[in-house]
C-alpha cells in the first residue's frame, strides 16, 4: 500500500509542485509519508523551474493497487484525476478551485481556499497549523514561489489574492530572488513552441467541463509570444477538429493568453463555437484565424464562468 499525492492530468507548474510541497507539510506536521506523483508529462515551464532549483520532477504513475490511498491537490474534479480514483480511499483535498464532484468514503482533511494557487493554500495551511515558512528547505521554497508566479501570472491575474502576494514576498526575501526575472524566465520557457505540434498545443493545459449536459473542452496556452503560437494556426485548426471528433465535445476551445498585454486570442475553427464566443465575450478584433478578447487571462475566473452561464442559459 502506498499513499500518493497527485494533482490533475495535463499537469501545470502548480499541479506538479503542490504534491511536493504537501508531502513536506504532511511529514513535518503529522509524520505522514506520502509520495508526490504526476498524471502526465510536465511542460517546458515545469522543466525550467525544476532544473533551476535542482529538484527531480515527480514520477508519472498511472497504475495502482486497490489498497493505495490518495491526497488530492489543485482539483476536486474526478475527470481530471486517475480514472478509478473513486475506488480508492481519499485522505485529503487541498485546492483553490470550486468543488467539482469528488466524493470520499469517510471524513477527510479538506482545505479549499479561494487563493490564486494551490501552493498558496498549502503554505497557508502549514502556517495555520504551527509550521514556519523558513523551515521549508530552500529548494522547495523556490518551487512554491514558482508555482504562485505561474498560476497568478506574476501576480497580474484577477485570481491573485493578498495571500499570494504575501507568500511571494516572504519566499523571495528568504531566497533573495528577483521575482520578475524568475517569472520572465519561466514565461519565456513556456512560450517556446518550436517543437510543439498543434495537438501538443491544444492539450498542453486543458480541462474538461459539462455545462447543462453539454461537454466542453477548454484549453489555454499562456505565452509572452502569442504570435509564435498563432503562426501554427493550420496545425492547430486541424488538431481542434480532430480532437473534437475523436472525443465527442460539442465545443473544443483554445484560448491563447498574452501574459504581457493581458489579452486572449480565441482560435477559430468552427462556426458553432465561433458564435458561442461572440455571444459570450467582448471581441475587439476579428480575423479569419482568431478573435481578440481584451483583459481575459484567467480560465477559472474569466473564461469558464461566462461560458457556463451562456451555455446553461
Amino acid at each position: 500500500m502506498t499513499t500518493y499525492i497527485t494533482g490533475h492530468k495535463n499537469p501545470d507548474t502548480d499541479a506538479t509542485i503542490a504534491p511536493i510541497l504537501l508531502a513536506f507539510v504532511l511529514e513535518n506536521l503529522y509524520n505522514i509519508k506520502a509520495t508526490p506523483i504526476l498524471q502526465g508529462q510536465p511542460n517546458k515551464e515545469v522543466r525550467y523551474v525544476f532544473k533551476h532549483f535542482a529538484v527531480n520532477i515527480p514520477e508519472i504513475v498511472t497504475a495502482y493497487s486497490p489498497e493505495d490511498k490518495f491526497y488530492i491537490v489543485d482539483t476536486s474534479n474526478p475527470q481530471e484525476l486517475p480514472d478509478n480514483i473513486q475506488e480508492h480511499e481519499i485522505l485529503g483535498i487541498l485546492d483553490h478551485h470550486k468543488l467539482a464532484g469528488l466524493t470520499t468514503k469517510k471524513p477527510v482533511l479538506t482545505y479549499i481556499m479561494p487563493y490564486g494557487c494551490s501552493a498558496t493554500v498549502i503554505l497557508d495551511y502549514f502556517e495555520k497549523n504551527g509550521g514556519k515558512i523558513e523551515d521549508i528547505p530552500t529548494d522547495i521554497q523556490g518551487l512554491a514561489l514558482s508555482a504562485i508566479l505561474s498560476d497568478t501570472l506574476n501576480l497580474t491575474s484577477p485570481t491573485t489574492t493578498e495571500y499570494d502576494k504575501q507568500y511571494v514576498q516572504k519566499l523571495s526575501a528568504l531566497l533573495n530572488i528577483d521575482v520578475d526575472e524568475l517569472a520572465n524566465n519561466m514565461f519565456e520557457a513556456k512560450s517556446d513552441v518550436s517543437d510543439l505540434s498543434g495537438m501538443d498545443i491544444i492539450t498542453y493545459d486543458a480541462k474538461k467541463y459539462e455545462f447543462a449536459g453539454t461537454p466542453v473542452y477548454v484549453a489555454v496556452f499562456e505565452t509572452v509570444k502569442p504570435e509564435n503560437v498563432l503562426a501554427k494556426y493550420d496545425e492547430i485548426y486541424t488538431a481542434l477538429r480532430e480532437f473534437r471528433k475523436q472525443n465527442g465535445f460539442k465545443h473544443t476551445l483554445l484560448f491563447v493568453v498574452d501574459i504581457l498585454n493581458q489579452n486572449a486570442y480565441y482560435v477559430r475553427y468552427c462556426k458553432r463555437s465561433d458564435a458561442l464566443i461572440k455571444k459570450t465575450f467582448d471581441v475587439i478584433k476579428e480575423t479569419d484565424q482568431y478573435f481578440k478578447i481584451p483583459g481575459v487571462v484567467s480560465r477559472k475566473k474569466q473564461i469558464v464562468p461566462p461560458l457556463e452561464k451562456q451555455i446553461a442559459g
